[in-house]
């Protein structure tokens, strides 16, 4: 390994801050309870700010999720 980032088999932009995985922010709801949501502060303000992220298929069911605008990337599992 040469120490770069690497996410999925590529090379991530240095700049760029890896938020990890989209699925760790909301656990699974249950009924009756309210929705607890733990996405990051600054994807609320990404979308807000109506950014466009580039959605990247990185394997099956695997996506890579980035907005250049504001700096940061993060991986989506769709798989069941």
């Amino acid at each position: 390994m040469n120490g770069k980032p690497v996410i999925a088999g590529r090379k991530m932009e240095h700049n760029m801050k890896d938020l990890g995985w989209e699925n760790d922010w909301t656990p699974p709801n249950i009924i009756g309870q309210p929705r607890i949501d733990n996405t990051p502060q600054i994807v609320r303000d990404c979308k807000a700010a109506g950014h466009i992220a580039t959605a990247t298929n990185i394997g099956r069911c695997l996506t890579r999720c980035t907005c250049e605008q504001c700096g940061i990337t993060y991986r989506v599992d769709s798989s069941d």
